[in-house]
């Protein structure tokens, strides 16, 4: 029997509505570790004001409705060391345990949960992300492997965030705080055993800090349409998906309201606007200033935008990792134009697979020229899912992580064993 211990601070009572790049990978990992071991212990920290009413049955029941996943679910509260006044804040300028986007499993009790989440054939610990990193980390003290996934590298996207601060003050700050994450990051790379990343540049980029975990590139993913329907689509419609609760895309989806599409419609009187999401209601616009462009909100089925897509704009300026919703795109043969930064780390083909461009006026000239081409931008769409479905494709991922799971528990069983021969 051998069993996989995932810890996470992605809690929700419900899974079926967690449709945005966190869950999806949430889902990817667990279900690598559903096939890794012979069962799966999923604890996960809870607000305080929710866990007296949270469901542990239910959890399991939603994941296994939604996700096709049999887990077993633990349940604890989350760190309060960051919600605790000035002194919280100060202390996260040099303490990620303080800090808000990072706490939440940054105390002892948090440590304790996951101590008392092991079992006797546990045998990896999987932290989600970064803010359940610590507990993870404390809690198992070398008892059996970690392996840690990184979404993004937080000290990069959190600095490519600074530099968008308008406050001098403000931006030196948030520096103090980057430097506490990469701290972080750096110690939790160098005390456990295998690390996850999105992209050979991210890996790359870790290597030349020297850590010490063995780093593996496992890419983001989504499941592909069996076909890729074009019937509803008018050549004139541009789309943008995420979730608003993010504000890179909050940024991107809102400087492609006010200044992309405006351009675009100067060139195309008739092209349409379809932005989709949750939390679209933080999005400030105005239907009859503009009726060309709809904003759907949050959609159950993606096929609803992306059958009357032509053309996906990503003008995402900071964050890291990989982006989803060009993947996704390219899964559905729409082609994407998108900044550099915003298609970092995926293997597209400028000109041929992706569009790049970095100024709006360079984005809405691009979107132009494709909603003007549709031959051309049929091509694109066709190139891009031809080369995406090779590397990003749900069931292809879940065995790469699957088997990095099984390599780091097979390091981790080696070491025990020579240490158990030298005692």
């Amino acid at each position: 029997m051998r069993r996989i211990l995932f810890v996470s601070c992605n809690y929700a009572s419900d899974y079926g509505p967690m449709v945005w790049g966190t869950y999806i990978r949430m889902r990817l990992l667990l279900e690598a570790a559903a096939r890794a071991a012979d069962e799966v212990d999923l604890l996960l920290f809870v607000a305080p004001d929710f866990l007296a009413s949270a469901d542990p049955a239910g959890v399991a029941a939603s994941l296994r409705k939604h996700w096709g996943i049999q887990v077993c679910v633990h349940l604890a509260g989350r760190s309060m060391l960051a919600h605790r006044g000035w002194r919280s804040t100060l202390r996260g300028l040099f303490d990620i345990r303080y800090q808000r986007y990072y706490g939440d499993g940054g105390g002892p009790e948090q440590a304790l949960a996951v101590r008392s989440a092991l079992r006797t054939d546990t045998a990896l610990v999987v932290a989600h992300r970064l803010d359940a990193t610590p507990a993870v980390v404390e809690g198992v003290a070398g008892r059996v492997p970690v392996a840690v996934n990184f979404d993004d590298v937080e000290h990069v996207a959190r600095l490519r965030r600074v530099a968008r601060e308008h406050s001098s003050v403000d931006r030196w700050l948030r520096r103090i705080e980057v430097s506490a994450i990469r701290r972080a990051e750096l110690a939790v790379l160098n005390s456990i055993d295998s690390a996850l990343v999105c992209s050979s540049g991210e890996r790359d980029y870790l290597s030349t800090l020297g850590v010490t975990a063995s780093i593996d590139v496992v890419n983001n993913a989504v499941s592909f349409p069996m076909a890729v329907d074009r019937l509803q689509r008018s050549g004139k419609t541009v789309m943008f998906i995420g979730s608003y609760g993010y504000a890179p895309n909050l940024e991107a989806a809102t400087e492609l309201m006010d200044v992309v599409f405006p351009m675009v419609l100067e060139a195309v009187p008739d092209a349409k606007l379809l932005i989709a999401g949750a939390r679209s209601e933080r999005l400030s616009i105005d239907p009859r200033r503009n009726p060309a462009v709809e904003v759907l909100g949050f959609i159950d089925d993606v096929a609803e935008i992306y059958g009357r897509a032509d053309v996906a704009c990503c003008a995402i300026r900071a964050g890291g990792g990989t982006r989803i919703k060009i993947i996704e795109a390219a899964a559905w043969g729409v082609p994407t134009v998108s900044t550099p930064l915003g298609a970092e780390g995926l293997d597209l083909v400028e000109g041929t697979e992706i569009l790049l461009a970095e100024s709006p006026r360079a984005l809405a000239d691009c979107c132009i020229r494709l909603l003007e081409a549709q031959a051309d931008a049929r091509a694109m769409g066709d190139a891009a899912r031809a080369k995406i479905v090779r590397d990003y494709e749900h069931g292809v991922v879940v065995t790469r992580i699957a088997d990095s799971y099984r390599s780091t528990m097979a390091r981790g069983g080696h070491a025990a064993l020579a240490a158990e021969a030298h005692s």
